[in-house]
């Protein structure tokens, strides 16, 4: 017999050991990936030394596109001297296991705890889900802080009035508040928008009431508020930049050149929510009736609906278009996914139409990958991932033939179980592989850099600017001829000695007994050396040169 009191915790216990494994295992395995992770843990670091919290920097620089709290996050291991990209990774991967136990503890409550199981597996092992787990991004964040919140919110409202529906209306408060620290305004349109189509779709006023919106805005707003107005008073500018430049006219303009068709998040949703994309259409059918007069009944499962309807719409209307936006849309579906699992294993009904789409789909991408790959990538690449790719190619059919061959049995449960483990592999694969993708880390220059030359050594960007050396550094880097993300800062501080003049390169060059440079090795005859003779390349990579003075 078992014992409801003690089977939450035997459950979170369980899904805690799986979803650990998952994200945590060869977390640190691979450099950071820039431009975005080394910016994320540049501007913490520089927080650190500086012992600033308020003003972000980056290389020295006031910035401004993002509020601080998942530099705040970040700082927590630097603070604590724990440097490696294994420990300032752990911060994003725990919130992903925190996400994953939000889907749970939703799922179980409204459902049942198989229900609630399956949500869980199934967020924590979407393509995209796993891969933004290991990333330092703040999407990941935005999303559970988010899921937290709206499932706070839904749960609330079906309290009767009192102390429980109160506390759950303060915690969606504090989970929005998170969400405006973690990436801005949309932290509170989202859920606003979500929560309101809802309510006038469904025409829900009476089940919102009471809201306790004093005491939920009085929430909300000590959290919020704070850093808002210490940074404005701080810089007079922020205003202008942080809500105009970085809010609407992102979202309304071409401003960030991001630009992408209409379309563009439903090939990233396909793949990024594989495998159990296949799930989702006969889900879809179980869950909510078919006819709309017939949502009030199930305006739960409505809600789901509408959040993810709402996110992937509004999104898909914006001029900027980042991959990692849609991942808000993925905890709702993942009850939605969860749910039917549940109750196809319960029931044992066949997954045979599942498994042949899973096939297709399978058959399509081993087919597919090495294809783009060779088209599409350039020729070191290719033969760099060409190790990688037979196995990417056995775990997707392995686990689709194993999938269409267990079909056949009775045991819904074998048949899940095998796709999990293949796809778990498949997973994995993709990790390894991640480090050939992603762009020339500067962790061997800077390496090189702090093996062989003085700490006092300057080093100069000729042409470029890459967001991860600063940090492998542990120091300000110097930039030439180079202009981006930093102009913003430039402008408040013209007179700050980062950006140099060629006569200010020169005269560095003159006068420094240390001094390296590092740019594109195509770009070497424009740097304007004092004396080309005194500077040698000691140290290459793909297709940058790090020189320095002799």
């Amino acid at each position: 017999m078992i014992d409801k009191k003690n089977s939450g915790w035997v459950d979170y216990s369980l899904l805690i050991v799986f979803l650990s494994a998952l994200f945590f295992t060869c977390l640190g395995s691979r450099p950071f990936a820039a431009p975005d992770e080394g910016r994320y843990v540049e501007i913490p670091r520089e927080m650190v030394a500086s012992g600033s919290y308020i003003t972000p920097h980056l290389n020295g620089l006031k910035y401004f596109e993002k509020p601080p709290l998942v530099y705040w996050l970040e700082a927590v291991p630097l603070k604590l001297g724990l440097t490696s990209e294994f420990f300032l990774r752990l911060p994003i991967a725990l919130f992903a296991l925190l996400g994953c136990l939000g889907v749970y503890a939703y799922a179980s409550r409204i459902y049942s705890r198989q229900a609630g199981y399956f949500s869980a597996i199934v967020l924590a092992t979407t393509v995209l889900y796993f891969s933004l787990a290991r990333l330092i991004l703040l999407d990941l964040v935005l999303t559970v802080l988010l899921s937290l919140g709206l499932f706070s919110f839904i749960l609330g409202v079906k309290l009767p009035a009192g102390k429980e529906r109160r506390l759950k209306f303060a915690l969606a408060s504090t989970f929005f508040a998170g969400a405006v620290l973690t990436k801005g305004l949309i932290g509170l349109v989202l859920p606003i928008g979500i929560i309101g189509l809802w309510v006038i779709t469904l025409n829900k006023w009476k089940d919102v009431r009471p809201l306790y919106l004093p005491t939920n805005l009085f929430v909300f707003l000590i959290l919020v508020l704070p850093w808002h107005i210490l940074v404005s008073l701080d810089n007079p500018q922020f205003f202008d930049f942080y809500f105009i430049r970085e809010h609407f006219e992102r979202y309304l303009t071409t401003i960030h050149r991001r630009m992408q068709p209409f379309w563009f998040f439903m090939p990233v949703f396909v793949l990024g929510f594989f495998p159990w994309i296949v799930f989702l259409p006969r889900a879809l059918k179980n869950f909510i009736p078919f006819k709309f007069k017939d949502w009030k009944i199930y305006d739960l499962e409505a809600f789901l609906l509408l959040w993810a309807g709402f996110i992937f719409l509004f999104f898909s209307f914006s001029s900027s278009k980042l991959i990692p936006y849609i991942l808000p849309i993925f905890p709702p579906l993942a009850v939605i996914v969860g749910r039917f699992l549940a109750y196809v294993t319960e029931g044992e009904q066949s997954t045979k139409i599942e498994a042949i789409i899973y096939f297709m789909i399978s058959l399509l991408l081993t087919i597919g990958i090495p294809w783009g790959v060779e088209k599409y990538a350039d020729p070191d690449l290719c033969s760099n991932l060409s190790s990688y790719i037979p196995f990417v190619q056995f775990y997707l059919m392995g686990s689709s033939l194993s999938f269409l061959l267990l079909s056949l049995l009775k045991k819904t449960r074998w048949k899940l179980w095998g796709l999990l483990g293949f796809h778990i592999g498949f997973l994995f694969t993709l990790n390894a592989a991640a480090p050939l993708i992603q762009k020339t880390s500067m962790k061997p220059f800077a390496t090189h850099i702090k093996t062989n030359l003085p700490a006092s050594t300057e080093v100069v960007f000729y042409g470029m600017y890459a967001q991860d050396l600063p940090f492998y550094l542990g120091k300000t880097v110097k930039i030439l001829n180079w202009s981006g993300e930093l102009d913003f800062g430039k402008s408040l501080d013209p007179q700050n000695s980062i950006f140099l003049a060629p006569k200010d390169f020169k005269a560095l060059g003159s006068t420094l007994s240390s001094l390296c440079v590092i740019a594109k090795e195509n770009a070497v005859p424009e740097i304007p050396f004092p004396s080309r003779s005194h500077f040698k390349v000691v140290f290459q990579q793909d297709e940058f040169v790090l020189l320095c003075k002799k």
